[in-house]
């Protein structure tokens, strides 16, 4: 009785203590029942409130999108940037502009993290070209079978429904209840989290994370050298932005994110949009050195065509990852995961994740 109650034990330990961590996997079922409690209100009564929705400031009116020149560099490491009009400089929410003026020199530039919310397609003489998101989407999810015919994977993103792309995150559906009467092309819209830099009078810029930079890049460059997109295709784009209020902590909140990641001697490590230094003002993150993530899905660059560029882990792999602090002890925006999740899953040296970090 002894042998078979160890040998449980042993199945139970391997199986479902993967961190290794007692109070890390009773934490896991706790969000889980959290999140099954939200379920069952929502069935129940109805959808319960979106928590986004307090964080979210519209720029400008909200029936109006945004505008922007976006030049592709499939080369450029640093990321995609789109430098707004600064007619939009009499857009700025209050909350905004209060935050660059309490600043010492309020001349300098600033940066603050926003929602956008847009798809990948140029607007030319009132007509939408170029569904970006879309191509992007199938170089990622194509691959050819031994009979050399070419699939798409049936994955969360489909190109088929707009919906598709959407992550289903609390953030998305605000974003989307915000901005119902916005004229964007209501098709393969998308939500992320960039960073917007604001120098007064001179620019307004967004900076795209460096995952979804280098998720549209890579495809880019290789359409670039098929010869099936032009270097100088995109131009002005127009997409819905909602700043995230500066004065209001975000500490518990869950973002879903498009983050790098490498593996090695050091373990798997996920290096943090530049978008995270902005969200956690304040330093209210400094005494904060860990945090739950979930992975849904991995992205990988590479040259065989029998193989599909990204896959989605069904159901997510839950973990905690430990914020890593730099040679002078300041926490640095990368991240290491703590436990041995990951340890059956055949990951790259180098890839990216999409993680919904809980903050």
């Amino acid at each position: 009785m002894s042998f078979g109650t160890h040998r449980t034990g042993a199945i139970m330990s391997s199986r479902y203590l993967k961190s290794g961590n007692l109070e890390m996997e009773i934490d896991k079922l706790h969000q889980k029942i959290q999140s099954l409690e939200k379920r069952i209100n929502q069935l129940e009564g109805g959808d319960a409130p979106n928590p986004w929705s307090q964080y979210l400031i519209p720029y400008g009116n909200p029936s109006l999108p945004m505008t922007g020149k976006w030049t592709f560099e499939p080369s450029n490491s640093a990321g995609i940037v789109i430098n707004c009009s600064l007619d939009y400089m009499e857009s700025l929410p209050k909350e905004i502009m209060d935050e660059i003026f309490r600043r010492e020199n309020p001349e300098e530039a600033y940066s603050t993290c926003v929602a956008v919310r847009f798809q990948l397609r140029e607007k030319e003489k009132g007509a939408y070209q170029h569904d970006l998101l879309q191509q992007a989407n199938d170089w990622w999810t194509a691959w050819t079978s031994a009979d050399d015919d070419i699939h798409t994977l049936k994955s969360s993103y489909s190109p088929l429904r707009w919906e598709s792309f959407s992550d289903e995150s609390d953030l998305q559906r605000a974003m989307d209840e915000m901005f119902e009467q916005s004229s964007l092309y209501q098709r393969n819209v998308v939500t992320m989290v960039c960073r917007m830099s604001i120098k007064l009078g001179s620019y307004i810029r967004l900076h795209l994370s460096k995952g979804w930079s280098h998720y549209l890049q890579h495809w880019m460059t290789d359409a670039v050298k098929q010869n099936h997109v032009k270097m100088d295709l995109p131009g002005n784009y127009s997409f819905d932005v909602a700043a995230i209020n500066p004065r209001l902590s975000v500490e518990g909140m869950s973002m879903k994110m498009r983050v790098e990641f490498k593996t090695g001697g050091d373990g798997l490590r996920v290096k943090l949009p530049s978008w995270f230094k902005p969200l956690s003002r304040d330093n209210q993150f400094e005494g904060k050195r860990l945090f739950y993530g979930k992975v849904t899905r991995v992205f990988e660059s590479h040259d065989d065509p029998r193989r599909a560029k990204s896959w989605t882990i069904n159901n997510g792999i839950t973990a905690l990852w430990n914020r890593r602090k730099g040679t002078k002890g300041h926490l640095r925006n990368e991240l290491r995961c703590v436990g041995r999740e990951f340890s059956d899953i055949p990951l790259p040296s180098e890839g990216m994740f999409d993680l919904e970090l809980q903050l």
